[in-house]
């Protein structure tokens, strides 16, 4: 084939070189490529040798003593361990295995229908417009493309504000609204929560007319309880009685307990069973992650957390009120229900009859308070990205998107304090402790990394 001018213009341009240099580029560039043949043929040896050593040493699932190969296996032994302690307990699966749950299969008093409902307000579905033609309705918005003067349409057209400083804004009706996103998608800031904002921040089904007003009076009863109690303390304590001389009055009393206690003990956890239908209520929308309950002797109060940072509140003892005549109904549940973490729950505990501590995923901590009715954020981590929780005690100890707080749990020792201390672990295997007591010397006394996985529990 004749050769273009380009190539003959290179070639004329090209300098002579001799035959043995040319020789030898080409036994360079051929042994160099024999060299990574060579090396990409061993890197491939070694991982396939780093494979079937793996192969022959396959991780093994410990359960009870048993090992397994695959993790499948391992999940379907452990699902059956725990469905098999359900059955011996009494929780089995069916009419036959649950011994435990005796309430009839009456369906007007379903648990279902019990404690949180959905409101079942339809909202208006938005009217439909008849198809109708653009040129007859006047639209120009789909003819502006076939208009020769769509520039000027436009600046004929659209609307602008121009401000002191001289720049275009765009209208507000134009700006659409975007929701706030805060640090690990929480509620809020770390801002207190009211009661009122707390029940705002519920999904709309679950929000009532009568929300906010149950929520209110269960926390002034729970207040008013706290007094009574308070005052019997008190009475008790001035009241006259026989003391020992020299005796601690702060020691319990000694116990007293027969020698057949265990079999005692074992024949009521064995008559224990739900026969009432007022034991059971739905608390939560989700699936509960924790429980407690408020300490009063007079007012039963249980407490839930769920999955998606739901906290129900549910009156056991409570009766519905009937607006229409007066007249108190039956007992259908009465919960009330608050949004105050975006994770799962992992903690409930009442500090007090007056404060209670709430915890979740999402990292943060908060303190409800019964005569306020306010969620307080006493303790929040966060990374070192954002420089505005600078000042902030847990600044700096959020690791990432695979870090968050697994469990949180109140020291015992300072348990009646309203500022507790707390012990905190992480699924990144730490453990630190948290000391709240004083508001302006709040600090943590250590942060341990105790383990390369979660840790579920700390006690």
């Amino acid at each position: 084939m004749p050769r273009t001018r380009r190539q003959l213009s290179q070639h004329d341009a090209a300098p002579d070189l001799p035959t043995s240099l040319t020789k030898a580029t080409r036994s360079s560039r051929r042994s160099r490529s024999v060299v990574e043949k060579e090396t990409d043929s061993r890197v491939k040896k070694e991982e396939h040798d780093s494979e079937n050593e793996d192969d022959d040493d396959p991780k093994l699932f410990v359960l009870d003593g048993e090992e397994f190969t695959s993790y499948q296996s391992f999940v379907e032994a452990k699902r059956k361990r725990n469905q098999a302690v359900l059955t011996k307990l009494g929780f089995g699966s069916g009419e036959s295995g649950n011994k435990r749950l005796k309430i009839g299969s009456n369906p007007s008093t379903s648990a279902t229908q019990r404690g949180l409902r959905s409101n079942k307000k339809k909202t208006p579905k938005p009217m439909v417009r008849s198809r109708k033609s653009s040129r007859i309705s006047g639209d120009r918005t789909k003819l502006v493309a076939l208009d020769m003067y769509v520039n000027d349409w436009h600046r004929d057209n659209t609307a602008t504000i121009v401000t002191n400083d001289g720049a275009d804004e765009k209208d507000d009706d134009d700006v659409d609204d975007k929701p706030i996103s805060y640090f690990k998608g929480r509620v809020n800031d770390g801002s207190p929560l009211s009661l009122k904002d707390a029940i705002e921040l519920n999904e709309p089904k679950w929000i009532h007319d009568e929300s906010e007003g149950i929520a209110e009076r269960l926390l002034k009863e729970l207040a008013a309880g706290n007094k009574e109690s308070s005052s019997d303390c008190n009475r008790m304590q001035t009241s006259p009685g026989r003391r020992t001389k020299g005796a601690n009055p702060r020691a319990s009393p000694t116990s007293v307990m027969s020698s057949s206690w265990e079999t005692e003990l074992t024949e009521k956890i064995d008559s224990l069973s739900i026969d009432k239908e007022e034991w059971v209520c739905k608390v939560t929308p989700d699936r509960i992650y924790s429980v407690a309950t408020h300490p009063s002797e007079s007012k039963l109060i249980c407490c839930a957390g769920d999955k998606q940072g739901y906290i129900g509140l549910w009156d056991v003892d409570g009766v519905s009120r009937n607006d229409g005549d007066g007249k108190s109904n039956d007992n259908t549940g009465i919960v009330s229900l608050f949004h105050v973490h975006s994770r799962p729950i992992c903690c409930l505990d009442w500090l007090n009859n007056e404060h209670m501590v709430t915890s979740s995923y999402d990292g943060s901590v908060r303190r409800l308070n019964v005569e306020t009715g306010v969620f307080e954020e006493i303790f929040a981590t966060y990374d070192d990205s954002d420089s505005t929780y600078l000042e902030d005690l847990g600044y700096g100890l959020d690791q990432g998107y695979r870090f968050w707080t697994q469990d949180v749990t109140v020291d015992h020792r300072y348990r009646g304090s309203s500022n507790p201390c707390l012990f905190v672990s992480t699924s990144v295997g730490d453990v630190f402790h948290v000391d709240l007591r004083a508001s302006k010397k709040e600090k943590i006394t250590f942060y341990e990394s105790v383990s390369d996985k979660k840790i579920n529990t700390v006690r």
